[in-house]
């Protein structure tokens, strides 16, 4: 991260100059012509996972944690729907054209667990969220 705030650079496809920079605490997810960033957030209010149009870089939404949770993983786009891990152990689903929550899992771990987070994952149809040496699998119906 540089002086002004910026962690990641963006570039042009066909020249490949700079046309701007990204904060965001995780690698970025990019789905749909948007990019989903994850910020830690400020003294006057908590986390937020926020969605940019691309190519414009223009805000389609943001939420926000309250202060007392955060953000675990970086977030994983899958089929129409950007799904994130928070410390507290619950797994959270949005929209990705709206922003609206579809899904709220509480995971059963909560902020006990200490050791990183390696992010979540998609394969055979199942949402992958590892725990340590646990692997979670879910199936969506």
């Amino acid at each position: 991260q540089d002086a002004q705030g910026i962690s990641g650079l963006i570039f042009t496809a066909n020249t490949g100059t700079l046309a701007g920079g990204f904060e965001s605490v995780f690698t970025p997810a990019f789905a749909h012509h948007r990019g989903f960033f994850v910020n830690n957030g400020s003294s006057s209010n908590g986390p937020t996972l926020e969605a940019v149009h691309i190519p414009s870089i223009a805000k389609a939404w943001s939420v926000t944690l309250s202060d007392s949770d955060s953000f675990a993983t970086p977030p994983l786009v899958v089929g129409n729907t950007v799904f994130i891990e928070t410390r507290a152990g619950q797994l959270l689903g949005y929209d990705y054209r709206t922003g609206a929550q579809i899904v709220s899992m509480n995971l059963g771990y909560g902020s006990g667990y200490q050791g990183p987070s390696v992010g979540l994952g998609y394969g055979a149809h199942m949402l992958i969220v590892p725990r340590g040496s646990e692997l979670i699998g879910l199936k969506g119906s």
